[in-house]
Order: structure tokens, then sequence, then C-alpha cells
């Protein structure tokens, strides 16, 4: 794939324009991050003939905990430990999970992780700085939140509703359906509280459930939920009372005195997305501010504020410091020393997750999402390595290389970059992109020329003989929204949503559309050779088609799996076809019409792009970070 990637904000990196650029970039030996201790099973149950070899794990954070002074920062599939004060956050260590890490819960100086696709971890943090892994279990459906009692560890299982099982040893002891999609599991005594929606990653009509466990052997569901009437997304409890989460609808209060009807007693007027109790106090997370709060009054007392210019969730807080996530990709380490004049200590910055890929050689380029392009080593292919980023202000959405030199694609302009030093990376052009909306944009160069799909802007010529003097030769209006591309000879495919187009670049000044074709999916990544075409369709899976004859595209065949996709990558006779939860599919297309589906893998992550190199192929895995792909050879690896 030369590159089509999900977009959440606006441009990334505008040198023109005099914006902060900072190049993260050291020697190629040098690595940005320390080694993560990397966790047992990192093989997903379900791998047929291929394996997730090894994973850059970084992406957006999701959750933060803290044991003692000991920050722990979810991101992607990887824990950050920090060693936090008043003055700032020391990094201590760093763990790689088998899954996206969902949420973190401590008991005794141990950490039970909610670990999504692959179940539920414990890590020993008796020494921060050589965390141990203390094993796991692996849930059919994804774990987004874990409870604790003093015998018992509760899940919230999507899909599963909730489940039960015994501290001692993780042993499964029941499990109890609820509507929908279960997202988060506070307990109270002999009762678990547990929030449950209607489809995964909507936060519309969540709404609270009571679980009786006194015997977890047989679980009831009691009688009546509580019906927010926004949606519940967050809970805590303190003494004996639940607050709700309830984003504009404020922070709901409910009485859990008698958990078979539940009470609401009043709520705080504020924007309410992550709420956290400690010690005497409440706090709440929101938009564009942090509250601490005195819950033994109903509604809550305002005792102090936290302003910010970002939204902030994913609260945790353990004596005189507090976290949040803060925006898409920062965390806030807060002190709240002072309840009434909380205020910033220091912000830990992370990737956003990761988007589009390109491999060349032993180095693997990645458009991270908001502000951030990353530059991998790959060449212990177990232990991916970066070496180098690029921070600008905006949304690196795809990538693509050729010779020495990298281009990133954002929704406002593309950045040519210098990577013959892949180590020092250096932005040395820029051209400058007006697409409207915020979706998707792809890029491909080819000698001279760079091809950009650019949203509702279609397809746009550049000339890059002078890196440093991008100049655009043509604007093409197509059919729909321009998705990505591919450049074959002069010939150029390009998926537009409804169907794909063929574009005639002869004359680069004057490009021609020679034929569309409408698609039953959406189309979102094209490849070809030779004139057979490989189309990416979301719902649908891929398409092949022989187009050949420009005037007269065949339909081919459609293989068995998978049933859906978002990018394609072609090497030799081998298609992969990303398929966003359900990992990569390796199809044997050497005679396209009977294409055979020969291999497949799990990742952690939603994949979107991939990109194949001689001996592995790179995963962009959204949450999931960068997934290292290979094949597993006669010995098992």
């Amino acid at each position: 794939m030369q590159s089509r990637a999900v977009v959440v904000a606006a441009c990334l990196i505008v040198p023109a324009l005099g914006l902060p650029l900072v190049a993260g970039g050291q020697p190629k030996a040098k690595r940005l991050d320390p080694a993560p201790v990397i966790l047992s099973d990192l093989r997903e149950a379900g791998d047929e003939g291929y394996l997730v070899a090894g994973r850059w794990g970084m992406a957006a954070p999701l959750a933060t905990a803290f044991i003692d002074d000991i920050l722990l920062v979810g991101s992607g599939t990887d824990i950050f430990a920090y060693e936090a004060s008043g003055s700032g956050a020391k990094l201590l260590s760093a763990v790689q999970t088998p899954g996206v890490v969902r949420r973190m819960r401590p008991y005794d100086r141990r950490l039970y992780v909610a670990n999504d696709s692959a179940g539920v971890r414990v890590i020993d943090y008796r020494h921060p700085g050589r965390p141990e892994d203390l094993g796991g279990i692996a849930e059919w459906y994804r774990v987004s939140d874990v409870a604790l009692t003093e015998e018992l560890v509760l899940l919230a299982v999507h899909g599963d509703g909730l489940s039960i099982h015994k501290r001692s040893n993780l042993e499964r002891v029941s499990q109890v359906a609820l509507p929908g999609y279960a997202r988060r599991v506070e307990v109270l005594g002999d009762t678990a509280f547990v929030t449950s929606g209607p489809a995964a990653g909507s936060a519309a009509e969540v709404d609270l459930y009571a679980v009786d466990i006194s015997d977890p052997a047989s679980p009831q569901v009691l009688a009546e939920k509580y019906e927010s009437k926004t949606s519940v997304y967050d809970l805590a409890i303190h003494s004996r009372r639940g607050f709700v989460a309830e984003g504009s609808g404020g922070l709901g209060v409910i009485g859990l005195m008698g958990t078979r009807h539940f009470a609401r007693l009043g709520a705080f007027v504020t924007s309410a997305i992550s709420v956290a109790a400690d010690g005497d106090l409440l706090y709440c997370a929101g938009e564009r501010s942090f509250l601490v709060l005195d819950p033994s009054r109903t509604p809550p007392q305002l005792r102090g504020v936290y302003e910010t210019d970002e939204v902030l969730s994913a609260a945790a807080a353990r004596g005189n410091l507090a976290a949040a996530k803060s925006g898409g990709t920062k965390v806030q380490l807060i002190s709240v020393e002072r309840p009434t004049a909380p205020s910033a200590i220091t912000t830990l910055d992370f990737p956003a997750n990761a988007v589009g890929v390109f491999s060349k050689g032993d180095i693997v380029y990645v458009a991270a999402g908001s502000e951030h392009f990353e530059v991998l080593d790959v060449s212990d292919r177990s232990a991916p390595a970066r070496i180098a980023e690029l921070v600008g202000p905006g949304n690196a959405m795809a990538v693509s290389a050729q010779g020495d030199l990298v281009y990133v694609a954002a929704r406002v302009g593309v950045a040519i970059i210098d990577a013959e030093k892949p180590g020092e990376p250096r932005v040395v052009g820029y051209v400058g992109l007006q697409t409207g909306e915020e979706r998707y944009v792809g890029i491909a160069a080819q000698g001279t020329k760079m091809y950009v799909a650019s949203g509702s802007k279609g397809l746009m010529i550049v000339d890059v003989t002078d890196p440093g003097k991008p100049a655009i030769i043509s604007m093409t209006e197509l059919k729909d929204w321009s998705y990505d591309l591919w450049v074959e000879g002069e010939m150029v495919y390009l998926a537009d949503g409804r169907g794909l187009a063929l574009v005639d670049a002869h004359d680069p000044a004057a490009p021609k559309l020679l034929n569309y074709i409408e698609t039953p999916g959406e189309a979102l990544d094209v490849v070809a050779r030779d004139g057979i075409v490989f189309v990416a369709e979301r719902d649908v899976g891929v398409e092949i088609y022989d187009w050949s004859d420009p005037e007269d595209p065949k339909l081919l065949s459609k293989p068995e799996e998978p049933g859906t996709c978002e990018g394609v990558g072609l090497k030799d006779n081998l298609l992969y076809a990303a398929a966003a939860e359900n990992g990569v599919y390796v199809v044997d297309v050497t005679d396209p019409a009977v294409p055979k589906v020969v291999g497949s893998a799990r990742t952690p992550g939603i994949a979107l792009d991939v990109s194949p190199a001689e001996d592995f192929v790179a995963v962009a895995d959204f949450t999931g970070g960068v997934a290292i792909l290979q094949e597993i050879t006669d010995d098992g690896r």
C-alpha cells in the first residue's frame, strides 16, 4: 500500500509557516525509548501461518493509575512506569503487554490490566524498575475494565457482560450476560456495578446495572438499571454512593444503599468524562477542566479546579498527585497537595495511533496520527526500536518513500523529508493541500512526480525534481472523495469510496479519467500489477479486477476472507489485507481468478495499513502501535 490512513485532527509539519518542528532523531544505533519488558504469549490465538514477531506498542494513552508514588500510563499495548513527585516524573520502566491497555487497577503493588483482546494480565510492581509478569488469562471477547475484591477479579467484557474469576488463580467462576457491550465495573460489598451500552466505541445510551455477587457462582442481575439522560462514561464509588460521569449531563450522584433501586440524589453541573475517588476527595476530568470535589455533600462541593485548553479523561489520583489524559496524546501530572489550587507539574507526550506505515529495508516509517512521524529500526524483528521522531502541530495521516526521500501527508499538506540518515530525518520541502473535511489522504511517489489522493480535491500531481521547491502540476477532481491511489507506469488507480477510477497521467498537466467502476463496498485502498487490480473495501473485503483493457474492466474474483478490508499490500504473489479488528490475512494470488487464503495473524489493535518487506510485514495497528509479522517456519519460529 502506498498509504492511506484515518484522520483525527489537522496538519502535520509546515516549516514554510514557521511552525515549531522538533527532531528527536539520533544516530541509527540509538533508541529513543527504553527497551520494554516483553510479557509472554505475544502470539495470538488463531494465528495461521504467521505470527506477530515483534511490536512497537506505543499509541495514544487510554489509561492511568497510581501505585503509591508510581504513575502508570497505558500507551497502546505498553505500560510506562514513572516515579512521580511534585517536581516531575522520571521514567523507570516499560512493559509490553499482548493487548491494548484499556484500564489498570492496582492491588497490593500488583497491577491488574484490562488487556482488551488479550484478556487480563497481572504485573508485579514491587520493584517498579523491574516489573515482573505474573501471567493472565485470555477472554474470547475484549476486556475493557477490571475491578477487585479480596477474593474475586471482576471483568467488564465487550459482548460477554460481567466475567467473575478467583483472584488466587484467575479461574473463571461464572459469567453474567448484559445487554450490549460492558464498559466499566466497580464493586461495593456484594454488589458489582457495570456500565453497558449498545455498541463498541459508541458513548450513546450506556446504562448502569447492578449485579449481586454474594454467591459468585450464581450472580444475579438486580431488577432495575440506571438510565442516564445522556450516557454513563465513567463510574466511581465513594461513601456508598455512585458518581457517574455523564458527559454534558454532568456528574450524577446515585444512592447505592438499596441496590434494587437506583436513586438519583443530584448532580454537579459540569462536563464529566472521567471520575476517580481517593481518600476524602473526588476528581472529575472533563472538557477543559480537572475538578477537585468534596463528595460528602450532595451535590458534591467544588474544592478546586485546574483549567486547560484540552479535553481531559482517564483520571487517576493517589495522595498529593493526580493524572489525566489530555487531548489525544498527552498525560498531565497534576499536584493536588492543595486541593483548592490544583496545578500542573509536567506533561508526558506520547505518539498517537499508528495509521500508516512504509517499509524500506530494516526501517519502517510510521504516520502516527496527531503530531507524530516516527522512524523505527526493525533489524531485530522481535524488538522494533524507535530511533527518530518529528513532532509538528498536526496530524500525520499517510507515508510513502522513494530513494532517500520520505513523503508524509496530513490533511492540509505533505512534508518532504530527507531520510538519508534514518536516525536524523529533516524536512526539506512542503506542499500545501486544502482537502476540506477530515478523512483520508493517500500518497505515492514515482520518479520526479508525487501523486496525492487529496480528499475532495481529487488527484494532485506534484513535481518534486527539486524536493525543496515542490510545484503543483495539476489538480483533477473526481467523482467522490479520494482515499488512496496506486501508480503503475503512467496509469493511476484511485480508490474514492464509491469505486475505483483509472486516470491516464501521461500528460501530468492534463490527466484524463479513462474509466470508473463502482464497488459494492467502500473502496479505501488499491494496489495493481500488470493491469490486475486489488481493491480494499470496507464491509466487503478484497475484490480483484482485470483492468488490462482500460475500456473493459472485469471482476475476476473475491477471496473468501477477509470480510472487511482497510488496506492492501502486494509482494511477489502474496496479497496482504489489513482487516481492521480481524488482523491481517495473507492471500496467494498466483492465479488472481482463484485466490487462496494461505495465512492470517491476529494483531492486538485495529489493522489499517500494511507494508510488506523482504521477510516481514509492517502493520499500522492503530491502538496497537506497529506490529511486525513473519511467516511461521518449520521450527515454529
